[in-house]
């Protein structure tokens, strides 16, 4: 997801972690992701900021040169937990590519969107 500071990007991390196959990878190409759908109810942190939580959302990573690295279409599946600032982590499923090959998995997010 990308982050912004006073209304200018500042960061949209890819950590590519998969399990059994090495060490974590951080993807410095082009990243974009986009929240399909929230859940029924917004979620009610302890400061009562308020928060439309992602149900399906889109991820992709593409390299300097237009190529599809990356893209996975995921759906939460576990219950998202109040966290540090103002935000909230929890575990979805993801079916998708890497490198054009075929792949599903499990992912975890760390969400947080302040626009109100």
């Amino acid at each position: 997801m990308r982050a912004t500071f006073m209304g200018r990007p500042g960061a949209c991390p890819a950590h590519l972690r998969r399990a059994g196959r090495g060490a974590a990878t951080q993807a410095d190409e082009k990243t974009s992701s986009k929240v399909l759908t929230v859940q029924d109810s917004p979620a009610v942190a302890p400061d009562a900021s308020v928060m439309f939580l992602p149900r399906t959302f889109r991820w992709t990573i593409t390299d300097r040169s237009g190529k599809q690295l990356f893209e996975i279409n995921t759906t939460a599946d576990t219950a998202m937990l109040y966290g540090l600032a103002s935000g909230y982590a929890g575990g979805y499923c993801w079916e998708g590519s890497y490198n054009g090959k075929p792949e599903n998995e499990r992912g975890y997010i760390e969400y947080i969107d302040q626009r109100g």
